[in-house]
């Protein structure tokens, strides 16, 4: 590379795809009965969830969106998008396709702190001192990272 310009994005591109290939490698390790399962949850159920990360996945910080070239899978058509973005890489089972999704900073923080270890309640608690985030906003990310089976957990649940 050092006689030839380098292709725009290359390190992107590159930190993407190793954390592709990373994410993809570790679900050879994951026991069957670890992979997260949809259940429906009442409100108080939510509360009492104590939501954690799913067996596999990764945050994968871009300086630009790449985005239209991982759809396409040709970084010929499309435009790569202004950045920075954070994507979430997501393999929601072995019978499924890895999955990619654009997530906020608040969205990350909520991922980041469902360690299993608090309650959905004690979590909007801590983040409502933290960075005044409303508890209902808090609820219905959890809930909506629970139903993308992007977090396990629950009563009874995996």
């Amino acid at each position: 590379m050092k006689r030839r310009p380098t292709p725009p994005h290359l390190e992107a591109v590159i930190r993407y795809e190793l954390a592709v290939v990373h994410l993809l490698r570790s679900t050879a390790g994951v026991p069957a009965d670890a992979w997260p399962v949809h259940r429906m949850l009442s409100d108080e159920d939510l509360l009492a969830a104590r939501p954690r990360p799913g067996p596999c996945q990764a945050v994968v910080e871009l300086e630009v969106d790449l985005r239209p070239w991982i759809e396409s899978g040709d970084p010929t058509r499309g435009e790569v998008g202004p950045g920075p973005i954070t994507l979430l890489v997501d393999v929601p089972s072995l019978a499924e396709r890895y999955r990619i999704k654009a997530i906020s900073e608040g969205v990350r923080v909520v991922l980041e702190r469902c360690d299993g270890g608090r309650t959905v309640a004690a979590l909007a608690r801590e983040l409502e001192d933290e960075f005044e985030l409303p508890a209902a906003a808090v609820h219905r990310v959890v809930r909506s990272l629970l139903d993308e089976r992007i977090l396990c957990g629950g009563p009874g649940a995996r």
